[in-house]
């Protein structure tokens, strides 16, 4: 449940919160003894972009981003001596950075 407290002072929003702390959980029977009305189902339909965007979270948590491949290529070049650093275009990512920090 989401709750949209913008523009309440802290007691306006401390007082939202105990009325809705005060609502019987779902699932509970009611307090009085007698049985629950009947309600309708509910439907819930997930967007095309909030599922795209689970997808997306999801192979984030499976895929830790490195390329195994690329990283053996590179300590083997780095082990016999033959890895040549390319100091302009390391130059040019340092100058990049320090121009986005300000």
């Amino acid at each position: 449940m989401v709750i949209d407290i913008t523009g309440l002072s802290s007691n306006q929003a401390t007082l939202s919160r105990g009325k809705v702390n005060e609502q019987p959980a779902a699932g509970n029977k009611p307090a009085t003894g007698t049985a629950p009305a009947s309600q309708p189902a509910s439907n819930v339909s997930i967007s095309d972009t909030a599922q795209a965007i689970q997808k997306t979270i999801d192979s984030s948590l499976t895929d830790d981003g490195v390329n195994a491949d690329r990283v053996a290529e590179l300590k083997a070049a780095i082990e016999d001596g033959s890895y040549q650093v390319d100091a302009l275009s390391t130059a040019k990512g340092l100058l990049q950075i320090e121009t986005q920090l300000g």
